[in-house]
């Protein structure tokens, strides 16, 4: 393709130009060029000579073939990731038809320069979507779940919140771009560079400048507490409903023992009524045995144990859920261990009889390797910076699996967890938001969990992640396809999380992409020009990332875990292991299963579950 770009650019630019032609604007395309007369034909000569950014739509297009020809899917499939390839060299064009005429219209001045920062943007915007498209048009997913909002609200102060953070990144990308003037050509290099600064890290960006705003909204929240000897004590105490820790568990006889226990000891510290509910899934080790066993010395808290057959933890936790008797459902993964003060900064949210959901914070159990590290130093990231921003717009779209607490009358009304799905945790928090209900997050309610303790244990565990995008995701796809659904700004976010995924894969691309560009002769840069590129790159990504860890040390510093921040290089090295190789291995097997499988059932779920360990991680 690169090859042949100017093959592609002339017939980019022909089309392009019939259609602006069509609209009586005067244009003329010589050669793969196109010129835009803005003077309605009185002065041609001042026409505006537009780049096309070819290099970043070859850098998206070449997915599709790539897909078609190499992906083990069958024939049907292959034509129709063939055929959104066209779809998406097609949409190109008529965004930069739109592009040029909204421009015109607005009266803008230099029509070269603003199509030229707009094409890059919203080329990556376009592609990301044909995409994520191509690849929901061709997975066999779960049935696209309907709601019915239970709680009806307003969410025009969410939305206000949105407007104005996401407002600010842009305007602040926007001046640094556009003080990058190189950006405003088209080259492989570029096409790079501008892959970095898109929707994505617009969001990342507005989530990092909204701490000011989540303070002013909610000055009385714990954003910092990391202090487990001093419990945080309950406003009300009248209110202390009865609560049930719902624990599904499969081969956990290493991890169970100290989980019950540690529920049992946070018991003590609560004074409603406390159930712990273990639903053994299937293990074949001793986890039976020594439940049994940890029940009968429980001193604040009463256990029962229900045994059924290896389904998968989210038909687990709906049995559970019918067998519990608590108001409040902490939901708690068996190698975890709760902190003792934890229940209480967790029930008090529950006042609010609109809150459906709350998760806590995360730290690592035990071990102190390099990528357990890292792996916690990923967690406060996202928990501080986007779970909690999400928060502040009510879109938060995955509460922890290890460790969330459920309204049960909520859980019930939505429809409890689904059985057949990985990815629960992530499908069950966007149902309940879609409901109507609020969700949020209380960083000083811990839980200890076990982290992977190795590379391959932590690529093994995103693997699984990735994958259970698919079907969490893809079952409420009706957020984004319903107008009404709109109301709440979680449908935005929704969509943002969506396109960032699409873009993920031309990161994947990056490196062969690069190597196309020198062996096709596109590159066109001196080794005298490479530091200067690198150093710009460097620049653009120490602002960004500046801001990042700027926030990150701050927090930190507040719990005394600062020398965590010396992990930030391991975590960006696994980010791009993940991009590079993780992603597109799970979109191997998601596609492979799905060209098995028509339909999703619970037959055609157990086989995804056989190939799960069999090509991601043998220990699933």
């Amino acid at each position: 393709m690169l090859s042949n770009i100017e093959f592609i650019r002339s017939a980019e630019s022909n089309i392009l130009g019939e259609l602006l032609s069509f609209m009586n604007i005067p244009t003329y395309y010589p050669e793969g060029n196109i010129f835009v007369d803005t003077s309605n034909g009185d002065n041609p000569s001042s026409a505006s000579r537009l780049t096309l950014p070819m290099y970043s739509q070859i850098l998206f297009l070449v997915f599709f073939p790539t897909v078609a020809l190499t992906a083990r899917i069958n024939l049907k499939m292959r034509a129709k990731f063939l055929l959104f390839g066209v779809l998406c060299f097609l949409a190109f064009i008529v965004t930069e038809f739109l592009t040029i005429a909204t421009i015109i219209t607005l009266g803008l001045n230099r029509l070269d320069v603003s199509f030229a920062q707009s094409s890059l943007f919203l080329t990556t915007l376009t592609a990301a979507l044909m995409i994520e498209l191509s690849l929901f048009f061709n997975l066999t997913l779960p049935p696209k779940s309907r709601i019915r909002p239970i709680i009806k609200r307003s969410f025009r102060k969410q939305y206000s919140y949105l407007i104005v953070t996401m407002g600010i990144s842009t305007t602040i990308i926007y001046f640094l771009l556009t003080y990058v003037k190189f950006f405003q050509s088209d080259s492989p290099i570029a096409s790079l560079m501008v892959l970095h600064f898109n929707i994505a890290t617009v969001m990342t960006l507005g989530y990092i400048v909204s701490y000011p705003i989540y303070k002013i909204d909610k000055p009385n929240s714990s954003t910092s507490s990391n202090k487990p000897d001093k419990p945080r004590i309950l406003q009300d105490i009248s209110y202390l409903p009865p609560i049930s820790f719902l624990v599904p568990a499969n081969n956990e006889e290493e991890n169970i023992k100290r989980c019950i226990e540690s529920i049992d000891s946070a018991a003590s510290n609560y004074r409603g009524k406390t159930e712990i509910v273990i639903v053994n899934d299937g293990s074949t080790d001793k986890t039976h045995e020594i439940v049994i066993e940890v029940i009968k010395r429980l001193k604040f808290s009463k256990g029962v144990l229900y045994d059924i057959r290896n389904t998968g933890k989210g038909f687990a936790l709906k049995y559970g859920l019918s067998r519990t008797s608590g108001d409040i459902i902490f939901r708690l993964d068996a190698d975890s261990v709760i902190d003792k003060n934890a229940i209480g900064p967790m029930i008090g949210h529950f006042r609010d009889a609109t809150v459906g959901c709350v998760s806590g914070m995360l730290w690592e159990l035990e071990g102190r390797s390099v990528w357990q590290r890292s792996m916690n130093l990923s967690f406060v990231s996202f928990m501080y910076i986007i779970r909690r921003a999400q928060e502040l717009f009510d879109s938060i779209l995955i509460q922890s699996g290890a460790y969330s607490v459920f309204r049960k009358d909520a859980l019930i009304k939505v429809g409890g967890w689904a059985g057949n799905m990985l990815g629960e945790d992530s499908e069950i928090t966007n149902r309940i938001g879609r409901f109507g209900y609020k969700l949020e997050f209380e960083p000083s309610s811990i839980v200890y969990t076990t982290m992977p303790r190795s590379l391959i244990g932590l690529v093994n565990q995103r693997a699984r992640w990735f994958l259970a995008y698919y079907y969490a995701r893809g079952s409420n796809l009706n957020i984004v396809r319903n107008l009404h659904e709109y109301r709440q700004p979680r449908s935005i976010v929704f969509l943002v999380a969506m396109l960032t995924h699409g873009i993920a894969f031309a990161h994947s691309l990056m490196l062969p992409y690069m190597i196309a560009a020198i062996m096709s002769g596109t590159l066109n840069i001196s080794l005298l020009q490479v530091p200067f590129y690198l150093g710009i790159f460097a620049f653009l990504q120490l602002i960004f990332y500046g801001c990042e860890l700027a926030w990150i040390a701050y927090y930190l510093s507040k719990v005394k875990r600062l020398n965590y921040i010396r992990y930030f290089p391991v975590v960006r090295f696994v980010s791009f292991v993940v991009k590079l190789i993780v992603r597109v291995q799970v979109m191997e097997v998601a596609l492979s299963w799905s060209s098995k499988w028509s339909q999703y059932s619970s037959e055609s779920f157990e086989d995804l579950r056989k190939e799960v360990k069999k090509a991601l991680d043998p220990n699933f």
